[in-house]
């Protein structure tokens, strides 16, 4: 069975705006430091909010509050990791997982709501991890992806 996405008004007040995912190009990650995660590619960009090419980063035209996911799947040596929703070069929506030293990796993900105000504020997906030595991000599209619509307009 196939993905199917199904985007509905829900009245006057209701979630009909921007929305975008995209998918994770190669990242290597080093110990102990924030790194941008670079998704390059587009599942769908419903109001070319995102960009996929330069800034990896989305910023919606629409004023409201917006749920963001990101997933992510890596190798970790040990020690902790997270991923984090950066709001204006902020980290905002964080969240901290162990890390495991078994083969295949662990799966990191963070979500929640921001409010935009669809001029200046944008979003960026970031990664961290406290292993030793470097790790790569998993690239297959239903492991890492990073997401984001509208909930509600203001």
């Amino acid at each position: 069975m196939g993905n199917t996405i199904n985007i509905t008004s829900v009245g006057p007040q209701g979630a009909t705006g921007p929305a975008f995912s995209a998918t994770a190009g190669a990242l290597t990650v080093s110990a102990s430091t924030w790194t941008k995660i670079p998704f390059s590619g587009e599942q769908f960009d419903t109001n070319n909010n995102y960009d996929p090419t330069t800034n990896y980063r989305f910023t919606p035209t629409v004023a409201g509050y917006y749920y963001f996911t990101i997933q992510l799947f890596m190798s970790v040596n040990a020690n902790r990791g997270a991923v984090s929703v950066y709001k204006n070069g902020v980290s905002t929506l964080e969240k901290l997982d162990l890390g495991s030293t078994a083969n295949g990796g662990i799966s990191f993900s963070t979500n929640g709501l921001l409010s935009m105000n669809g001029t200046t504020d944008y979003v960026e997906a970031y990664v961290y991890q406290e292993g030793t030595g470097t790790t790569n991000i998993n690239t297959n599209a239903s492991l890492t992806l990073f997401s984001g619509f509208l909930a509600r307009a203001n």
